[in-house]
């Protein structure tokens, strides 16, 4: 049975949603809520992902051995334009690196939330995929609707093992700012 859900957030992510009706974005108090179907949610957005570099290349740039077993690194993330007025968009990407993972590739959840004035307002993007070793990219866009506040906003970012017996986690954050 499929569930409606609303997601408070500041930003929507442009949706993708095959066979769903689309996302709706409203403008209430500088804060805009995304309504989804709740079995869509898994397929939201603009997600780009690609390899960056083979197993031998992240082998040698982590200086990893196999006796470590596995080992999520993430090592860049980033917020383009830095600087973006209301009704625009901005490209978020996560590069990660990947080692010791089994032949079928090991699960893994990105997250990422946004935070004003260090108030959670909502996660913009929640997603579980499978990887091979390697050094990864992944991007999505996002769109600052037109009522978002001037001020600095943070992506925190956690990046996490799935369906393995060795858990894993690595968290960051990226800045950018909506100009009046």
């Amino acid at each position: 049975m499929s569930r409606l859900i609303i997601i408070p957030l500041l930003i929507w992510v442009s949706a993708n949603l095959t066979g769903c009706a689309a996302a709706l974005v409203a403008g209430a108090a500088g804060a805009g809520y995304l309504t989804v179907d709740e079995e869509a949610a898994g397929s939201l957005g603009d997600f780009f992902s690609r390899m960056v570099s083979g197993t031998e290349k992240t082998r040698k740039a982590l200086n990893y051995r196999d006796s470590q077993g596995l080992v999520v690194r993430l090592l860049d993330q980033s917020v383009r334009p830095k600087r973006v007025q209301p009704g625009k968009p901005i490209s978020v990407t996560v590069e990660y690196a990947l080692m010791g993972a089994p032949k079928q590739g090991v699960g893994l959840h990105l997250r990422q939330s946004l935070w004003f004035k260090k108030k959670l307002l909502g996660v913009v993007f929640n997603r579980s995929f499978k990887r091979a070793d390697g050094t990864w990219e992944d991007s999505f866009k996002i769109t600052v609707p037109e009522a978002a506040e001037p001020g600095g906003y943070a992506l925190g970012i956690i990046m996490s093992t799935t369906g393995s017996a060795k858990k894993l986690e690595e968290k960051g954050h990226v800045v950018f700012y909506v100009k009046k």
